[in-house]
Formats: structure tokens, C-alpha cells, sequence
């Protein structure tokens, strides 16, 4: 797959407009003019050798200057016009990249190389219907061109179409699609999923760990996606007082359009004695520009008839490239606790707010890594805090997903919290270990 070392980002082009070049019964904007250039030997291959050991070494400026020399020399010289437009991509030079690709296009429309790395451009550019164009118009004259099919994929899977998306990619490999790129996206391309994760919170002398056991089941069908989970939490003391509970959920995800999300959760406590009786939670994904996007959540957690809590969630996420992504959250939680009638019938409120970074990245095909800090009330992080108004606390995590194949995978975690309250503090240590089948 085409790269650039700016993806979604204009850098400044090393290079001005120059006049149109009309190359036999074809008319075509030819890219602008790097600094004039001559090289030591006239001969094609060797310069054509030293562009491309100037690519190597990241010296844009000189091989952007060979590969135009080339282009000079022989107007429809195709390896010296696909270098030349590689490097223009490279160095966010778009307009004269996809001038330089349409006109290989024009030489041969058949060109899968080109035309790949044209819809690589249009795709930094979000220009989803040219991308789509050009992939239907490549397909129809060489449905057999892996680099298409696996662009296809890509686009079908960000559309949110997995199964479609899943049956493209099959294609690609078996003719011939067996990059490094191909291997992330097959690792994200699944239909249904099991999940079962376990998470020990250490407590110091004096309080209660907590053990967590979670479940969950995923299918996926069309642009929809369905959840069904279960969370047990055992605290307590000794034998005769641990307390279990409950938490159980079902949600929807319906994908409408590219890099859109939107979805619904419901679920009950049972038994519910920290955990909430019942929970709604809304949620929607949504594109902004090119490299950030947008989250809103809200959820309710109601507890019983004497407390009930509502929860704000906005997010913005900066995609730097498809390996690494930083993610900005801001829980605003209002919480209302209602006095029994008995005692007065009143209720009291607060407005509580938490704050988190988060950060990942994709080491190799079946490896990915994160970080998170947070501070604030830890309302997301555990539902089971009883102590909404007064309690505040810094937790940094660290966690990875290691796919041990297509089909099966572990995900351990680590992570710190100091948590603070009136007139006292704890330092607790978590421990999780989650493991997943995919088909």
C-alpha cells in the first residue's frame, strides 16, 4: 500500500507549476518541476537505479528531480512516471501525484500499480466517490487484481459491511495479496466472536480485592453488530461476607456510512448490590477531518429509586496513520441521590467530571499495544464505586492484543491507580488477562 510520510496533512511541494505537456494524441498536466538535475551517467537504467537508491535514503528533493529527468527523456517512460508520482504522494505533493497517476492511466488503462496507488491519494483525500470509481472501472477490466480487491476490502470494512469486506479479502489472498497490510486488516475481519476475560484489582491490607469474570458474544451481520455480555465481580472480605454481581447487557451497532457509528445498550444488574438495577447507554462515531474524529456518549445507571446517575461522554480521536491513533476523553457525570420519603423526600446532586488520554499502536500485523491515563471519578473504569462525590483518582493502564493466528488471541492488561478520598488514599494494582475465539 502507498504511505506518506504526512498522510492527511499538505506539505509544502519542493516544486512550481510548469506548462502542459502534450505527448503524442494524449493532453496531460504534467507534475510540477523539481530542481534541474544532470546526472553523472545518461544511461536509463542507471539513473533509473539512482532515484530509486535516493527513495531509499529518504532524498526526495534529488530522486523527485531523477525520475523527472527520466520523464523528460522519454515521455512515456512508466517505472520513471509511477517513481515520480510515488514520491510526490510521499511528500504530500497530491494534486501533481494524481495528475502523474491518470496520466500513466491514459497510457495503459490497465495499470493496476497506478491505479492503486490513485486510489491511496483519494482515499488520504476522502474522496470516496472517485475512490469508488476507480475501483469499480480497475475491477471491470481485471477482476483478478489483488491490490484492488484489497483496496475494495478496506473501503467495504470502513463502510462497516464485515462480511462483504471479509469475502473481498479472500479473493486478494488467494491471488496473491499477502503483504503485511493485508495481514492487519484480515486480523480485524471477523464475523462472530467469543470473549472471556478475567481482572484481579489488589487492594492494600485492610480493604477487599475485587476478581472480575466477563463474557461476552459477538455477531456480526451486514452493517449491523450484536452484543451480549456478562460481568460477574466478587468483593468482600472473608468467605461469610463476599458479595457478588451482576452486570448483564445487550447492544447494537448499526454502521451507516464510512467511519460512522452509531449504537444502543440496555442492560440490569442482577444481583445488583453495587452494580447498577438498570442501564441505557447511546452512543455515535463520526468523521470530522481527514485524521480526527468524533465520539458522543450518554449513559444512565439507575439504582434502585435512591440514586441515579447521568453520564456525558465526548471524545475526539487523531488518527496519525492506520498504525497509531490518540484518543482525548471527557466524562461529565451528573449524579442524583434521592432521600427516602421518610426522612425528607429531597435529593442531592452533583456534577462530577473525569479526563483520559489514550493512545495506541499496531507494532505488526498480530501485535498491538496501548496506554491510558485517567483522572477523575472512575465511572467508566468501575462501575462498582459507591463513593460518587468525593472520591477522585489517577489510573494509568497498559494492555496489548496479541492474535495468536486469524482465529483465536490474548489480550493481557496491567494497570495502576492511586485512589483518593477525604482524609485517605490507597494505591491499587490490576491485573487482566482476556482471551478471544474469532470465526
Amino acid at each position: 500500500m502507498l504511505r506518506a510520510t504526512t498522510i492527511g496533512s499538505r506539505v509544502w511541494c519542493m516544486c512550481p507549476a510548469i506548462a502542459l505537456a502534450f505527448v503524442a494524441h494524449l493532453t496531460a498536466a504534467t507534475p510540477g518541476e523539481p530542481s534541474p538535475i544532470e546526472p553523472a551517467s545518461k544511461q536509463r537504467e542507471k539513473v533509473l537505479q539512482q532515484a530509486r537508491e535516493a527513495v531509499r535514503s529518504e532524498r526526495f528533493a534529488e530522486a523527485k528531480s531523477l525520475f523527472h529527468w527520466l520523464t523528460l527523456r522519454k515521455p512515456m517512460d512508466q517505472e520513471a512516471w509511477l517513481g515520480l508520482s510515488l514520491v510526490n504522494a510521499w511528500t504530500g505533493c497530491h494534486t501533481e501525484a494524481k495528475v502523474g497517476f491518470r496520466y500513466m492511466l491514459q497510457l495503459n488503462a490497465h495499470d493496476v500499480e497506478a491505479r492503486a496507488a490513485l486510489i491511496d491519494v483519494l482515499t488520504w483525500e476522502t474522496a470516496w466517490n472517485e475512490v469508488w470509481a476507480n475501483l469499480d472501472q480497475g475491477l471491470a477490466l481485471d477482476p483478478h487484481a489483488a491490490a484492488l480487491l484489497y483496496r475494495q476490502a478496506r473501503l467495504t470494512y470502513w463502510s462497516g459491511n464485515t462480511p462483504l469486506a471479509l469475502e473481498r479479502l479472500n479473493l486478494a489472498i488467494q491471488y496473491g495479496a499477502h503483504d503485511a497490510e493485508v495481514k492487519t486488516l484480515r486480523h480485524q475481519l471477523y464475523l462472530e466472536q467469543l470473549r472471556t476475560d478475567m481482572r484481579v484489582d489488589s487492594f492494600p491490607t485492610g480493604y477487599s480485592n475485587i476478581y472480575t469474570w466477563d463474557m461476552q458474544a459477538l455477531q456480526r451481520v451486514d452493517k449491523f453488530e450484536l452484543t451480549l455480555g456478562t460481568t460477574l465481580y466478587r468483593h468482600g472480605g472473608d468467605s461469610e461476607n463476599v458479595v457478588v454481581d451482576g452486570r448483564h447487557s445487550l447492544g447494537v451497532q448499526y454502521h451507516p456510512a464510512i467511519a460512522t457509528t452509531t449504537g444502543v445498550s440496555v442492560g440490569f444488574g442482577a444481583p445488583a448490590h453495587w452494580v447498577p438495577d438498570l442501564e441505557t447507554r447511546v452512543w455515535a462515531m463520526f468523521p470530522l477531518v481527514s485524521t480526527l474524529s468524533g465520539f458522543l456518549s450518554y449513559a444512565l445507571w439507575q439504582y434502585g429509586s435512591h440514586k441515579s446517575v447521568h453520564i456525558f461522554a465526548p471524545a475526539l480521536a487523531y488518527t496519525l496513520h492506520d498504525d497509531f491513533s490518540l484518543e482525548l476523553r471527557w466524562w461529565s457525570s451528573y449524579v442524583v441521590l434521592h432521600t427516602p420519603p421518610r426522612i425528607g423526600d429531597t435529593s442531592r446532586t452533583s456534577l462530577v467530571h473525569s479526563v483520559g488520554l489514550l493512545a495506541r499502536a499496531r507494532l505488526a500485523p498480530e501485535l498491538s499495544v496501548g496506554a491510558s491515563y485517567t483522572y477523575g471519578t472512575q465511572l467508566d473504569e468501575n462501575p462498582i464505586i459507591s463513593q460518587l462525590f468525593p472520591l477522585r483518582s489517577h489510573t494509568a493502564s497498559f494492555f496489548s492484543d496479541w492474535a495468536l493466528g486469524y482465529h483465536y488471541g490474548v489480550q493481557p492488561g496491567l494497570g495502576f491507580e492511586q485512589r483518593k478520598a477525604p482524609y485517605t488514599s490507597v494505591f491499587i494494582l490490576t491485573a487482566e488477562l482476556g482471551v478471544y475465539w474469532r470465526w
